[in-house]
């Protein structure tokens, strides 16, 4: 569950779309939105891609643990909401009420 909330969070950092990201990465819109969903996995060609282009922190993508960035690698760093939200997440209380916020709120998108 962690890694999909991730890749999407990872997404909204880097600014683009889900169309953007897609592009980027050779696949289509699906691909991205059912990775974000859950639906799939995260393939390891992504994130290898993303690690070299961006400098992602592959063990933060999938386990939530360390920085979202190696190092900090093409100066990109994270905007100070996030890395409060990162550093709430690693409590496991917080971490459950932020993950069933979250899929209460998509569950009430889907009504709409």
């Amino acid at each position: 569950m962690k890694s999909q909330l991730n890749f999407r969070l990872f997404r909204k950092i880097l600014k683009k779309t889900q169309e953007e990201l897609a592009a980027e990465l050779g696949v289509c819109k699906a691909t991205i939105c059912n990775i974000e969903r859950g639906a799939t996995h995260v393939k390891i060609n992504y994130l290898h891609y993303l690690h070299r282009k961006y400098g992602l922190n592959i063990n933060w993508m999938l386990t939530g643990n360390g920085d979202v960035f190696v190092n900090g690698k093409r100066g990109f760093s994270v905007d100070g909401r996030y890395s409060e939200l990162f550093k709430l997440m690693k409590i496991p209380a917080v971490e459950e009420e932020i993950l069933k916020t979250l899929v209460e709120t998509k569950i009430q998108i889907g009504k709409e």
